[in-house]
């Protein structure tokens, strides 16, 4: 399944993302967040939140979920900005 609720907020120059488990679907191994933007990353997380300290720039995230059979819909794509 899909991750819900997904959040993608800043304080400062601390950019935070985090998502709640799909509602439906078979068991989640992990995650996989995909940044895209001022940097180009993908992240396997057994959690459901991050954060860290970010340079300046507009960042990009999308989450899926992932178990033995594959990789589920992604969430879709959320942006935040550090001026």
């Amino acid at each position: 399944g899909i991750p819900s609720g997904m959040q993608s907020y800043r304080e400062g120059n601390v950019v935070t993302v985090r998502w709640n488990a799909p509602t439906s679907g078979a068991a989640v191994g992990d995650y996989v967040l995909t940044v895209s933007g001022s940097a180009q990353l993908t992240l396997p997380i057994s959690g459901r939140e991050i954060s860290s300290p970010v340079p300046r720039g507009t960042y990009r995230f999308t989450v899926a979920a992932r178990n033995s059979c594959g990789m589920g819909p992604v969430f879709p794509a959320q942006s935040v900005t550090v001026p």
